[in-house]
């Protein structure tokens, strides 16, 4: 018999899926819907919701790829495929993490500033000692309970369709009969959409984050039917909401930029002064908050991605749920992943610019990752009778076929 602990633990806290699917909604995909819909109107906003079917079964995958296992996807993979395809997989995952980590800490140091009047160095350097600081000093237990704090703030920008002008038989029209326009410029932001909705640093996020939270309940049994259904729950909740956050996203910036002409956003200050028809004087504030809310949610995660990479290939022991002397190389990694994101800052891409361009190398580092979660989750050897249905694989392939085809089409049409 199990004791009471065990017991407890296959029912499975509802909590690491919300936070990683509140999380895809980092600033960089926050950015990416608002240069969507403010260049393309309306045309884009069924983009986000076609691709939650997809997100969802890849999440899910991983998260029972995670907890069957007791490591991360990178350990799993490496137990199933040669190093180099590994490799070859996941150095773009995790050049991406830092390339849209470093975005994502501009944006929010750019935000900040429009309701704390301080230079954006200033910021930068308070916002990036915040991120990186919970992590590394907070026990996971406590720091988890953060993250959950952090993803309140997605809910921000929900309320700003509410008071807009929208023109919803517009809206349903474009959800029922998708077009897509089929030059560079529709065909980038298919791109950006994929790498902001199926962002491979949550991905690799979801399958550790199933590990740290079954390190809390040692000597649990192996996870039963009830877990993988309260998993799924989990996932399709925390995803959903995001996928409405970022839904709500384009149609604010349709109806208030686009409509008056304006097809691109630079900066924070730029979207929220964009939005002051809306809200008036409390736009900037809603758009600074919100932001900086999913920012300190996604920074240590993006972070912390790049660092279980790195220690699973390189075989460093690795966790949040590890203190800092007994993984000191996961946490060198995490420090690392952050100067180097830091470092961006040289180039002086526009920060909302710089988060479109984040979703789009998110974008062509998803198929690889995609297919990989494909071979290891539909494997009777890798997860025996944990393994996903056809549908969950038809779903996954689809994915994995968008996000090859999409950047062929980019190249072969006329510029």
């Amino acid at each position: 018999m199990f004791s009471r602990r065990q017991r407890s633990s296959t029912a499975r806290p509802i909590g690491s899926g919300v936070v990683s699917g509140i999380g895809d909604d980092d600033p960089s995909a926050i950015g990416t819907y608002a240069q969507i819909g403010a260049a393309f109107g309306l045309a884009l906003v069924w983009a986000p919701i076609a691709a939650l079917p997809i997100i969802v079964a890849v999440q899910v995958a991983v998260s029972r790829l995670g907890v069957v296992h007791g490591i991360g996807l990178v350990g799993v993979a490496k137990r199933q495929l040669p190093r180099w395809l590994v490799v070859a997989v996941f150095v773009p995952v995790l050049l991406a993490s830092v390339f849209t980590l470093g975005a994502d800490l501009r944006a929010m140091a750019n935000a900040t500033g429009l309701i704390v009047p301080l230079p954006d160095g200033f910021l930068l350097a308070c916002l990036t000692l915040i991120s990186f600081g919970l992590p590394i000093f907070l026990p996971y237990r406590r720091y988890r309970t953060v993250l959950r704090w952090f993803a309140l703030g997605i809910v921000a920008y929900l309320g700003v369709v509410l008071v807009a002008d929208v023109d919803w038989a517009s809206v349903l029209d474009n959800v029922l009969r998708p077009h897509v326009p089929w030059d560079r410029s529709g065909v980038g932001a298919l791109i950006a959409v994929v790498g902001a909705a199926v962002s491979p640093y949550i991905i690799v996020w979801q399958a550790n984050a199933e590990v740290e939270e079954s390190r809390l309940t040692p000597g649990a049994p192996p996870p039963g039917a009830e877990w993988h259904r309260r998993a799924a729950v989990d996932v399709v909740a925390g995803l959903t909401t995001a996928i409405v956050a970022a839904v709500a996203i384009v149609i604010a910036s349709a109806t208030a930029l686009h409509t008056a002409g304006i097809t691109k956003v630079q900066t924070a200050d730029d979207a929220a002064r964009a939005l002051e028809p809306l809200l008036g004087r409390a736009a900037g504030a809603a758009f600074a908050i919100g932001l900086l809310g999913v920012g300190l949610l996604a920074a240590p995660i993006l972070a912390g991605g790049a660092a279980f990479i790195g220690s699973e290939l390189f075989g460093l022991r690795a966790g949040l749920g590890r203190r800092l002397k007994d993984a000191p190389g996961f946490y060198a990694l995490l420090v690392a992943a952050a100067v180097a994101a830091l470092s961006l800052e040289v180039f002086g891409v526009p920060p909302v610019r710089a988060l479109y361009y984040a979703s789009i190398a998110n974008g062509v580092a998803a198929p690889g990752l995609l297919l990989l979660v494909l071979w290891l989750a539909r494997s009777r050897r890798v997860l025996g009778g944990a393994r996903i249905g056809r549908t969950g694989a038809a779903l996954i392939a689809l994915g994995a076929l968008a996000g090859v085809a999409l950047p062929v089409a980019y190249f072969a049409l006329p510029t």
